[in-house]
């Protein structure tokens, strides 16, 4: 689009406030896309709205991911296209946190704050904007399962691609907020400069109170939604719920509806009616503009967020820039008596903040050039299958926020191996179809051919990359240059995480240790070898991990090659594995015909009456459920040379809540495999006895 061809901003009579701490500055009122944008407003009406915010010095606009199941962030992107406004004269911002379905019947890494779903989801967000990038990028909610490093270290990473200049959170904790700030200090990272929460006149303490040390500190800045409370400030409710009003209309404000029919709620009634009088006696103005004003009177508040279904509403609002300066320590002491409600130890609203934001003289990312921005990397293939996690159990890897099925499907010597073409295709199908979204695979499994018909079978059967878990192995030597290296490739957007495969503990510790060192990511998961009768290094050596680094493991070979499937009770069938890849095999098999081999094959035997006469189930399913069984445990992969035996793999999942205490004690009678546990040193007893 040619320079002529945009609408020219100009601020009208907007006063203009510093974002927080930052250097970017933002109109005082902005508009938000929350309910109307993509959702009761869509078309033509949108455009109009916007034009109308746009021409009256508003040029900022709030939406997220989850508003209309994303159809608010397509109208916004495809009216400012429309509307040829200059992307360096707006102010967009976006959360992240929901997803585009709320969080319901998504897969389970389509929402939360895992840097899965921050990456991902902020691609998807500037692909419905039409974006290359957004202004600001919140964190709608707090995610108390993933670890605060991960969540600051993506959103670093979102601002380090270009994607966004800044971040900020929504509805978080005092002490959550603390916390990222606290972890950002440490890595040297960008720590959020803004708070989007609800504030108006009946909902004060978090804003006034305690956040009040946060703008002391930081000089944190708020964005503020609901300043009219869902309506109720406007007075249109004072005598009653009109027919068409949002609380006639709105599901999600039933339970607000509910609760002004309580004491609580006509006391808040009869407020509002006081508020109403005092706004026409005194400024000849709406209970609306006086509400709005009143918020805006705050210093430490940045932005306030209007909604409007059409553009009159929007002309209606502005008018509380005409109230904000004839609010006077007077007045503002008249509203303080109607409502009664200051917060304790809360910073006055008309008094000079120690911190105000419009005196720091901060450089920001909109005043430069816009450089080495990094277009997001979308998905090229159309998706034809939603996932559906049917009754798969998910589990956290390890440490990390990214949620992984129980069983997952591996590529080990079957895909792209002795698997290829439409089989493939059809075991992929198989596992997607009865809830596995996580494959592995590895550079050296069929000599590259395994990631090859992974990728390319993931594009034919038209799989959203964001519903599925992919991982794959690489190899190196020198413990600083892993280190470096994978986090490398993670800045890169090349990964999410980086993970070992077969390492000591004692190398394991050795990565924490250099990635401490050099304020790095360590590994967050170890993918080992678990079963049965390989339990030492699992279940003993990695047991100061767990508890200290919180390691997930993602084992392989939980069938131990074959073995406890049973089918070996008897000798080797012919087209077994063993039979069919005895050369690679060799060690494993002449194992069997050891006395050590026969105390196993014997062990077998007893494990497949307790299988089938107690649990009524397979030997490879009892097998595999008690691998899944360890809480330390993320994911179990399975191999399949066919659907068939993928299915009968997964019927683990019924048998892991069979597996009483009762059944693990004479599993563990009959294996008598149970590795002793490390030594303590007299550690319990020093425990309760305390420090001397």
């Amino acid at each position: 689009m040619s320079a002529e061809k945009f609408a020219v901003y100009k601020t009208k009579g907007m006063p203009f406030r510093r974002l927080g701490p930052t250097g970017l500055r933002v109109p005082l009122f902005s508009l938000g896309g929350w309910l109307t944008i993509g959702g009761s407003v869509v078309g033509d009406p949108v455009k109009e709205i916007v034009k109308t915010a746009f021409e009256n010095g508003i040029n900022m606009i709030d939406t997220a991911e989850v508003y209309s199941a994303g159809k608010s962030e397509e109208e916004i992107g495809r009216v400012i296209k429309e509307l040829g406004l200059r992307r360096t004269d707006l102010i967009i911002s976006t959360k992240i946190y929901w997803g585009i379905r709320g969080g319901r019947e998504s897969s389970p890494n389509d929402s939360g704050l895992s840097r899965k779903h921050i990456i991902e989801g902020t691609q998807e967000s500037l692909a419905r904007l039409q974006m290359d990038y957004v202004d600001i990028i919140f964190a709608h909610r707090p995610d108390p399962t993933v670890p605060m490093e991960e969540i600051v270290r993506a959103f670093n990473y979102v601002i380090e691609r270009g994607w966004a200049f800044y971040w900020g959170t929504s509805e978080w904790s005092g002490r959550e907020i603390e916390e990222a700030h606290h972890v950002a200090a440490k890595l040297g990272l960008i720590g959020p400069v803004a708070e989007q929460c609800e504030h108006n006149m009946f909902h004060r303490e978090r804003p006034e109170a305690e956040y009040a040390p946060l703008y002391e500190k930081y000089g944190l800045g708020t964005t503020v939604w609901s300043a009219l409370a869902s309506g109720l400030l406007t007075g249109k409710y004072n005598d009653g719920i009109p027919q068409g009003s949002r609380f006639a209309t709105e599901p999600t404000l039933k339970a607000t509806v509910k609760s002004l029919q309580k004491p609580e709620g006509q006391e808040k009634i009869r407020k509002v009616r006081e508020l109403s009088k005092l706004a026409r006696e005194e400024f000849n103005t709406t209970p609306t503009a006086l509400a709005l004003a009143w918020v805006a009177k705050n210093p430490n508040t940045s932005t306030v967020i209007l909604g409007a279904s059409n553009p009159k509403q929007i002309v209606d609002n502005l008018e509380a820039l005409k109230v904000l300066p004839k609010l006077t320590p007077e007045i503002m002491e008249k509203i303080e008596k109607i409502l009664a409600n200051t917060p304790k130890q809360a910073v006055r609203v008309f008094k000079q903040s120690p911190r105000d934001p419009s005196s720091l003289n901060l450089l920001s990312p909109k005043d430069l050039t816009i450089t080495n921005m990094t277009t997001p990397v979308l998905q090229t293939w159309p998706v034809q299958r939603e996932f559906d996690a049917k009754n798969m159990p998910f589990r956290r890897l390890g440490p990390s926020g990214l949620r992984v099925p129980l069983f997952s499907l591996g590529g080990w010597l079957t895909l792209g191996g002795t698997v290829v073409g439409d089989p493939v295709k059809e075991i992929i199908k198989t596992a997607f179809e009865n809830g596995i979204n996580m494959f592995d695979t590895a550079e050296a499994y069929a000599a590259g051919k395994s990631e090859e018909e992974i990728g390319r079978v993931i594009q034919e059967l038209g799989l959203r990359r964001t519903d599925l878990v992919i991982t794959t192995k690489l190899f190196w030597v020198g413990m600083e240059e892993i280190v470096r290296a994978f986090n490398y490739v993670i800045d890169k957007g090349w990964a999410l995480y980086w993970a070992t495969s077969e390492w000591s503990a004692q190398e394991i510790e050795e990565a924490y240790h250099v990635a401490n060192k050099l304020g790095l990511v360590g590994p967050i998961a170890e993918q080992c070898k678990h079963h049965m009768f390989h339990r030492e290094r699992p279940e003993k050596e990695y047991a100061p991990l767990y508890k200290k680094h919180h390691i997930g493991t993602t084992t392989f070979s939980s069938l131990a090659y074959g073995m406890l499937t049973g089918k070996y009770n008897n000798g080797i069938p012919e087209n077994s594995r063993f039979a069919t890849h005895s050369d690679f095999f060799k060690d494993t098999i002449k194992e069997l015909e050891s006395p050590g081999g026969k105390e196993q094959i014997r062990k077998v035997k007893e494990l497949t009456a307790l299988a089938e006469k107690d649990l009524g189930t397979t030997m490879a399913a009892l097998a595999l459920a008690w691998v899944a069984k360890n809480p330390n445990t993320s994911t179990v992969i399975l191999g399949a040379s066919s659907p068939e035996q993928l299915l009968e793999n997964l019927k683990a999942v019924e048998v892991v809540p069979k597996l009483t205490p009762e059944i693990m004690h004479r599993i563990e009678k009959i294996l008598g495999t149970e590795p002793e546990p490390l030594p303590s040193y007299g550690r319990p007893v020093l425990d309760r006895l305390g420090r001397i």
